[in-house]
């Protein structure tokens, strides 16, 4: 099973460290952090055999010059080959971004609440982390209601990245075999969003005595 990274053109020079510390640093502690709405949203349970966990987290600032941040943790079934045996697991993607907007509604979708990132970042596939996942939202649903000064948990990466804590997450994708110090540029498991062509277009109109002056339309 191949872990994959995808990135956006604006961070091609930031590495998964810098990149993930400066999120967490913007999305905050949801157990503390004051002047910040949250959003928390899942679309099932880790609860064995879903074949597919969706896990969506906001922070929305009141001051407007702060950076947002947000996520979305999900688990999908993947098919795989190992050892000559063919498998099925569930893998872990994580996409980072600063916001969420809602998926479009069409009448048939059974979760027509969920959210998506109106733009994705920083997108890691294929990841190993069910348990970590799966450890870590419980938790943090305890922290959040049950006891705020829970000081369990210090070793889970998701748990900890949604109070502002990149860190052990980080630990968690070197264990995984990821350089988590390289620019995303230069990693070879890593490739660009690609741009599409309407980002790409400016409509212009100017004016046509020669002058050199134009306005984007």
């Amino acid at each position: 099973m191949t872990i994959t990274i995808k990135y956006h053109e604006k961070i091609a020079n930031e590495t998964i460290t810098s990149y993930s510390q400066q999120w967490a640093t913007n999305f905050g502690n949801m157990l503390w952090t004051m002047g910040v709405d949250y959003t928390l949203n899942a679309s099932g349970y880790p609860i064995p055999p879903a074949d597919s966990i969706k896990y969506v987290a906001a922070s929305t600032h009141h001051n407007q010059s702060e950076s947002n941040a947000a996520i979305v943790i999900a688990l999908k079934k993947v098919a795989g080959i190992e050892n000559d045996q063919s498998i099925t697991d569930l893998r872990v993607s994580l996409e980072f971004g600063e916001a969420l907007v809602p998926i479009a509604n069409d009448g048939t979708s059974k979760h027509p609440h969920q959210l998506l990132l109106q733009q994705v970042q920083l997108d890691i596939s294929g990841l190993d982390i069910r348990a970590d996942v799966e450890s870590s939202m419980p938790t943090l649903d305890y922290a959040l209601w049950q006891d705020i000064y829970y000081q369990g948990g210090q070793n889970l990466g998701i748990y900890n990245l949604l109070k502002g804590n990149a860190n052990p997450l980080l630990d968690i994708l070197k264990a995984q075999g990821i350089d988590v110090n390289t620019p995303v540029k230069d990693m070879t498991i890593a490739s660009q969003f690609e741009v599409p062509t309407d980002e790409l277009l400016i409509e212009t109109v100017g004016i046509t005595d020669g002058g050199n002056t134009l306005l984007a339309a």
